[in-house]
């Protein structure tokens, strides 16, 4: 079966596209969707697929395949990395507290990411190691949506490391946001 999709939406075999899945399209209905309401359950998990963006608010950005990674997909700008790289997504949140985790690959050309939610900076993620190692987590805790409804998430290159001296790179698998209030 065909495979469809685009930069933004979610991809299904055409035939079996569920009402459980939410895409770009069913983001303006004011219609409570499955996604609405698991949004709104404690501990629920919504999980970025970084190939999904929205929108390249700047760089080139490769969507690679990686068998040693979780989700064994990789987004990476390591072709021409520079400082202010960065992509957004849409995403719909309820009002509540969430941590925040990136699920990256680490390494001695890793930069600093800044995330947002809207325009507010909501964490910052510092990805350098001296040596390689896959399927890195680090989390923000205590982050604030206070109404609900969609929202910009993005995150941006934030320059380096000092002991960084070569790059601006950044390999990322997932975002996961968490409801924890």
């Amino acid at each position: 079966m065909p495979i469809s999709g685009s930069a933004g939406s979610v991809i299904t075999e055409s035939s079996q596209i569920s009402d459980n899945i939410i895409t770009n399209d069913h983001l303006n209905d004011d219609i409570i969707t499955d996604a609405e309401m698991a949004a709104n359950v404690l501990g629920a998990n919504i999980v970025i697929i970084p190939r999904m963006f929205t929108t390249v608010t700047q760089g080139t950005w490769a969507d690679l395949s990686d068998a040693t990674t979780w989700a064994q997909q990789i987004l990476s700008n390591d072709a021409a990395d520079a400082d202010g790289d960065g992509l957004e997504y849409k995403v719909y949140l309820a009002q509540g507290t969430y941590s925040l985790t990136v699920q990256y690959n680490e390494d001695n050309q890793e930069a600093i990411i800044d995330c947002f939610i809207d325009a507010a900076e909501v964490a910052s993620f510092d990805l350098f190691a001296a040596s390689g190692a896959n399927d890195i987590k680090q989390t923000a805790t205590g982050i604030v949506v206070a109404t609900s409804g969609v929202k910009d998430f993005k995150f941006v290159v934030d320059g380096r490391n000092g002991s960084n001296t070569t790059g601006f790179r950044v390999i990322v698998s997932a975002f996961v946001l968490e409801k924890t209030a």
